[in-house]
Formats: C-alpha cells, structure tokens, sequence
C-alpha cells in the first residue's frame, strides 16, 4: 500500500488533484481538513477546550460554532498560540 499527502498553500489544487485520484483511479482520499474541522464541532471536548484557551470571540454567535477565520487570526498571531490549539486537540 502506497500513502501519498498532498501538501500545498490555499487554492493551490489539493482539492482538484485528490479529486482526481479518487475519481480517475479509484484510490481514497482523506480530508485532513475536514476532520481537523470536526473534531471542534459544537458539543465536544475538543470545542469545549478550545473556547476556554481562545474565548468566546472566536465563536459565531448565530451558529455557535467557532469561526475558523475569527480563530485563525488569534491562533496564527504567535507561536505559542499555535501550540496551545494543538494541546487543545491532544490533551
């Protein structure tokens, strides 16, 4: 079994390519995104720890879920910010 990661900035065709994997050679691709993204849903630990370490500003106030731009921009501002959100998904 091969395991191949698509790496690359925002809009650079990960999305396209893995697409085309899938779709040309039938292999399966997984969303690293879109689990990270799950895993801090409303109504888990993951969202629970996150709201305590970064506060209620990061959170739409119509959806309740966290805004991954409002959260992006206080998390990217520091690197120890950055560690602290991967100790929210681990710890």
């Amino acid at each position: 079994m091969f395991v191949i990661g698509l790496t690359g900035g925002i809009c650079s065709g990960k999305s396209t390519v893995a697409r085309l994997l899938n779709e040309k050679l039938g292999i399966k691709c997984i969303d690293a995104d879109r689990k990270a993204h799950e895993v801090y849903k409303q109504g888990t630990p993951t969202y629970d720890k996150i709201i305590k370490v970064f506060g209620v500003d990061i959170i739409n106030p119509k959806t309740k879920e966290i805004e991954r731009n409002a959260l992006g921009k206080v998390v990217f501002s520091s690197k120890k910010k950055v560690n602290l959100l991967i100790n929210c998904y681990f710890t």
